[in-house]
């Protein structure tokens, strides 16, 4: 097991505030509704919550902006909204997190909704979770849209991050556009997978599936270290990208490169 130093940390966060960075994928909204139990509805068994606060952050590829910015970076999101309240919300909320080009890298969709997650917590417990979304591909008009956002967005790139949460803004053809592209104007791109889009996440840098992802994707069950890091190299084989990130939770995660070892 190998740990990366604070230095090394402190080096990285460091220079993220030289960089800037296109996040490419899912945008959502994260809603939570905090309250408490007294009583159960006579109409079923169910509590019923007594509403006392309500928040919201920026979800999925928004988020992954959030931290972003919060590391130091500029950093702009490419992404689907509907034309609705909850998509003025997400531009509102990337616009005072500090997000650069909001309105010129968020891409409407009037035939989708914009993703929203609301969750009910009562007492600090999760009690129901309601997702309002569309998570059929984009149309090609939409893909369109996409793929010039992409192409203007990633001129003074230094990194494309790819953030698939499988609600349909992502799709192989745009994919197919904008990863050549970066590959062309040397720009790492970093891809946290699903696996609906799995093969056309090519040219890649680097790609970061979670263990259950990885061993589906090599047909295996070994979740030994050395079963992980099998399925690491039949990753990057079948995607000839340069590394794989697998994150395993809380025995924390293998990084395998071309030119060494993998790295636990």
């Amino acid at each position: 097991m190998n740990d990366l130093s604070f230095a090394r940390a402190a080096e990285i966060i460091e220079r993220m505030g030289h960089k800037t960075i296109v996040v490419y994928g899912d945008i959502m909204l994260d809603e939570f509704v905090w309250g408490s139990v007294t009583r159960i509805s006579p109409e079923a068994p169910v509590p019923v919550v007594d509403v006392q606060r309500e928040s919201v952050n920026l979800g999925g590829a928004a988020n992954v902006l959030a931290n972003l910015i919060g590391l130091g970076a500029r950093s702009c999101v490419v992404g689907l909204v509907g034309n609705d309240a909850t998509g003025s919300r997400v531009r509102r909320e990337l616009h005072a997190a500090g997000a650069v080009r909001v309105d010129e890298t968020l891409v409407v969709d009037d035939a989708r909704p914009t993703t929203i997650k609301t969750r009910i917590i009562a007492h600090n417990q999760l009690v129901v979770r309601a997702d309002r979304e569309r998570r059929t591909p984009a149309a090609a008009h939409i893909e369109d849209r996409l793929i010039e956002v992409l192409r203007h967005a990633t001129e003074a790139a230094d990194a494309l991050i790819i953030s698939d949460y499988d609600k349909g803004a992502i799709t192989a053809r745009v994919l197919a556009e904008i990863l050549p592209l970066a590959a062309r104007r040397r720009i790492p791109a970093l891809v946290d997978p699903k696996i609906r889009n799995f093969n056309a996440y090519q040219p890649a840098t680097l790609v970061t599936p979670n263990h259950h992802e990885a061993l589906r994707l090599t047909k295996s069950e070994d979740d030994s270290d050395e079963g992980i890091a099998a399925a690491a190299r039949l990753i990057r084989q079948q995607l000839a990208c340069s590394s794989v990130l697998i994150t395993r939770g809380e025995r924390g995660m293998m990084l395998l490169e071309v030119t060494a070892r993998p790295f636990m």
